[in-house]
């Protein structure tokens, strides 16, 4: 029988993308005797002769994924715990596996836990070596006594003999890296307090190389109660793969006992269940259920990581999230993460004193900012801002840039001269400009090429009289920001993107009209494609970009396209309750300007679930990783992939693009 060993190692061991697929093939085919071997042969034949690539590594492009129309977790419903406790009422002993099943992995895949053993041991390439030594005892052990099931200390005994590290401190070392990386699955946690209740006998039934000691140890600190017993493959020699495990438990409660297993393995959870007498269960696999969804062009640890927290969390089939709280846990979240932390970096270095997140994109980001980073709530202070209020307030110096926003880029947008002019806080010249032009447009005329050229003829001639419009304003925004920073010395200003113009006239204001004795960068998320309007302040160090720019991840910064909706969808996921600042001028109440309207879309779901995988990223073993922002684009470039999605999201939100 030693050849068939050598066989499975050399078709299916000896290359980690074909043990992925052929694993995956044979959980989700019942019938997987004969077609196995020939899905394996295939599996060969494409790796090793037209060298092609099979598995599902995180190098691997996103292009054609595409992302579900309703929520993720809908599709990953299953039978609620209290209609299967019903279902398997009727069943004497209810036998439970363990990994994947009722505890759950913080990774994607479970040898991805030896990334963390290796972290620990500070030893290179531990993964593969860890994952050849296990093939190895297994060998060893069917060449000695017929079967492949090996103890940890048997793997050990191995590793040892390769890496020199002491066995004791391995396994410790590894033992602590799987009770911090494993959790209790929220469905299971249901179910089985169900089951209790109503008196069943719960048996644990595991194909694993850790014994019955460890797996009770480990289900303890998961957060289960006792089971009423364990059956674990290395502690008697037999798996459920080939079916002697249940034998086992049959010989100990009796043949006249009807049992129910409940796994994630089609095949020795449910196949070699029934052929033993077992009723089989599947519950699926989370992993399996999200890859199709989940991003991969990622470094592979953060790949493992995320996709780990995010499967976990969306396909337990526990329960229904709601499309907005996915956005912002799935593809807001990972963003908003690695975000802060860039941030906090860059604030250490630079010993900044205070930190503004402006408004309105900066309220989710400060409030993840704070709960990452408690210890410096008293930097942060969310504030007023908008583009509108920023260029009304900068009009002595930004003429070009005012005309733009203000005029021409609303140009054949349906909008009217009443309107424009409304928005520009000029009202008062609305009148006298009708006059100048003769009565050739009205206050309802639409804004087209030939009232825009009129009306910033017009602008520039008084050009004087309508700074003036906005010298409170400024005066309101001076008060309000030097209360604000107050003495600090170093100051930066945090924002979405695009331009930089909010730092940028943020620092015009500080420097040049309040005399504010204080300097101020800006760090973005993401920058425009025009990179020459703010190109010597990135390549000055004014304005820093976390995920792209014309500097770095420039194929990213290519990608992101403005005029395809990605500059608002990315608003969108970091959008705000708050209403839109109009400007520091107070009404009668003292209180500033606000637009009245707001976005058609519930926000605190979006900004619930973003803060929910904040707190899950904290949680994790790997928390200190810091989340590059090429990792944090790869799901974005996913919804980017979409198009019809991002229209329809958009064009339901009610989001602006335009200065209003």
């Amino acid at each position: 029988m030693k050849w068939k060993f050598e066989i499975y190692r050399r078709l299916v061991n000896a290359n980690p993308d074909i043990r992925e697929k052929y694993e995956e093939y044979k959980k989700n085919n019942e019938k997987n005797g004969i077609s196995a071997w020939i899905y394996l042969l295939y599996l060969n034949f494409r790796v090793h002769f037209l060298k092609e690539k099979v598995g599902n590594a995180p190098t691997y492009s996103d292009k054609n994924k595409s992302i579900s129309s309703c929520p993720e977790s809908k599709k990953a419903l299953v039978v609620r715990p209290e209609v299967l406790s019903k279902e398997i009422g009727n069943y004497d002993i209810v036998l439970l596996d363990v990994f994947d099943t009722l505890v759950l992995r913080k990774f994607v895949r479970p040898e991805d836990v030896f990334y963390l053993v290796q972290q620990k041991l500070k030893y290179p390439d531990f993964k593969r070596i860890r994952i050849e030594a296990e093939q190895i005892a297994r060998k060893k052990r069917y060449n000695d006594s017929g079967d492949c099931e090996v103890s940890y200390a048997e793997i050990w005994t191995v590793l040892e003999k390769i890496t020199g590290i002491k066995k004791e401190v391995g396994i410790r070392t590894e033992w602590e890296a799987e009770i911090e990386s494993c959790y209790a699955n929220p469905y299971f946690v249901k179910l089985i307090e169900i089951l209790k209740r109503e008196h069943k006998t719960l048996v644990i039934c595991s194909d694993m190389y850790w014994g019955q000691e460890k797996v009770a140890e480990l289900l303890s600190r998961c957060g289960y109660p006792m089971f009423d017993d364990y059956f674990i493959s290395s502690d008697y020699r037999h798996s459920k793969n080939d079916g002697m495990l249940y034998e086992i438990i049959k010989n100990k409660y009796g043949n006249s006992k009807r049992y129910v297993h409940i796994g994630d393995n089609r095949y020795s959870d449910v196949i070699m269940a029934r052929k033993r007498g077992v009723k089989g269960v599947y519950y699926h696999n989370v992993h399996l259920i999200g890859r199709k969804f989940r991003a991969c062009d990622m470094s592979p640890l953060m790949y493992s990581i995320y996709s780990g927290i995010v499967n976990g969390v969306i396909c337990n089939g526990l329960q229904e999230k709601t499309l907005l709280y996915e956005l912002g846990y799935i593809y807001g979240g990972i963003l908003v993460t690695g975000y802060c932390q860039f941030i906090h970096k860059y604030v250490k270095e630079h010993q900044i004193d205070k930190i503004l997140f402006l408004a309105r994109d900066g309220e989710i980001i400060q409030k993840a900012y704070e709960l990452m980073y408690e210890e410096e709530r008293e930097k942060c202070n969310y504030v007023y801002w908008s583009r509108l209020a920023g260029i009304k307030m900068c009009t002595p110096y930004f003429k070009t840039l005012y005309i733009r926003r203000m005029i021409e880029d609303k140009v054949n947008q349906k909008y009217t001269l009443l309107e424009i002019m409304d928005t520009m806080q000029l009202l008062d010249m609305l009148n006298p400009f009708i006059e100048w032009v003769e009565r050739e447009y009205s206050e309802f005329s639409e804004l087209d090429r030939g009232l825009a050229k009129k009306l910033v003829e017009y602008i520039s001639s008084n050009w004087e009289e309508v700074c003036k419009h906005y010298d409170k304003e400024r005066e309101e925004g001076r008060k309000y920001y030097t209360n604000i920073v107050q003495d600090a010395k170093k100051v930066v200003a945090i924002d979405i993107g695009w331009a930089g113009s909010g730092p940028l006239f943020l620092r015009y204001l500080f420097k040049s009209v309040w005399n504010m004795n204080c300097t101020i960068t800006g760090i973005l998320a993401g920058t425009t494609h025009n990179s020459e309007l703010a190109e010597v302040e990135y390549a000055c160090g004014d304005i820093e970009s976390y995920m792209f720019s014309a500097r770095h991840n420039r194929d990213l910064w290519k990608k992101h396209d403005d005029s395809l909706g990605h500059n608002l969808l990315l608003e969108l996921i970091l959008s705000s309750e708050q209403y839109t600042f109009q400007g520091f001028l107070k009404d009668e109440d003292g209180h500033y300007q606000f637009e009245h309207s707001r976005e058609k879309i519930n926000s605190s779901e979006i900004q619930q679930g973003i803060l929910d995988f904040v707190r899950d990223y904290m949680n994790h073993p790997f928390a200190n990783i810091e989340i590059s922002g090429r990792d944090a684009a790869a799901p974005l470039n996913i919804l980017y992939n979409n198009k019809r999605w991002i229209e329809q999201i958009i064009s339901n939100s009610g989001i602006k693009a335009n200065i209003e």
